[in-house]
């Protein structure tokens, strides 16, 4: 009983082994739920399935760390979606896309500062304020499409589904968020976001800027929800106002 209570405080003391234990359990009731979940090709179809989640797990995971709650990122990645698609056509070519990419990723961090202005300067509640937003955001995407439409260069999803150098491109958009996130691990702003989001008061009371802070960690949620965006086209190719409503 003491080696149990040793385990599971060890496990409460490191966040990481926790992370790591849930993740095998979870892969192993795939994997019993799924005979062939081991196979490259269903590893990669999952993957590509799964990675605009990831993407937006990791930025809501910035702005759980800093003590706040963004509800609005389904509502960005659909913003983010017929931004570049209406974009990309209007412009056309290689261009457009390339321009389009930019004004939806410009757009979702644009989204990520308001929220973070509105709670952290304001003093707003993130739960009722990101709520909002959402409506806002989502109502200007139905602004942009009306309904769903329009689509994106075949290349465009072509080389998202494709290969680069003999790995999935999948797999290298996973493997930069990985190092991304390893990076910023290592960072003192994830400190500085640490000791806000466990004590903003005290935070404070240190010199640290708590506002900017937590500004940053939501435009970083905002952004992560456009990259989500553009992975999400990677696979539709087409714009949809309605898309993020499922995250």
């Amino acid at each position: 009983m003491t080696g149990t209570a040793a385990f599971v405080t060890g496990l409460r003391r490191n966040p990481i082994s926790l992370a790591v234990a849930l993740l095998v359990v979870l892969i192993v009731a795939n994997a019993l739920l799924q005979r062939n979940f081991f196979k490259p090709g269903i590893l990669l179809s999952n993957l590509t399935t799964f990675l605009p989640l990831m993407m937006i797990a990791v930025g809501q995971a910035f702005v759980v760390k800093g003590g706040s709650i963004d509800l609005s990122l389904g509502a960005v990645v659909s913003l983010v979606n017929v931004v570049v698609v209406v974009i990309a056509e209007r412009v056309g070519g290689a261009g457009g896309v390339v321009a389009g990419m930019a004004a939806g990723l410009a757009a979702g961090l644009a989204c990520g500062l308001v929220n973070g202005v509105l709670i952290a300067v304001f003093r707003l509640q993130a739960i009722v304020t990101t709520f909002a937003t959402s409506i806002v955001i989502g109502g200007l995407a139905l602004k942009v499409l009306p309904q769903a439409g329009g689509a994106l260069p075949p290349a465009y999803y072509i080389t998202y589904g494709g290969w680069v150098l003999g790995v999935p491109f999948v797999l290298i958009v996973l493997g930069v968020l990985v190092g991304c996130i390893a990076w910023v691990a290592r960072t003192a702003f994830h400190t500085h976001l640490t000791a806000v989001g466990a004590n903003r008061q005290g935070a404070y009371q240190t010199g640290l800027p708590v506002a900017r802070i937590r500004i940053a960690s939501h435009a970083i949620a905002g952004f992560m929800a456009a990259v989500a965006a553009l992975c999400i086209l990677g696979v539709t190719g087409a714009g949809d106002p309605l898309m993020g409503q499922a995250f």
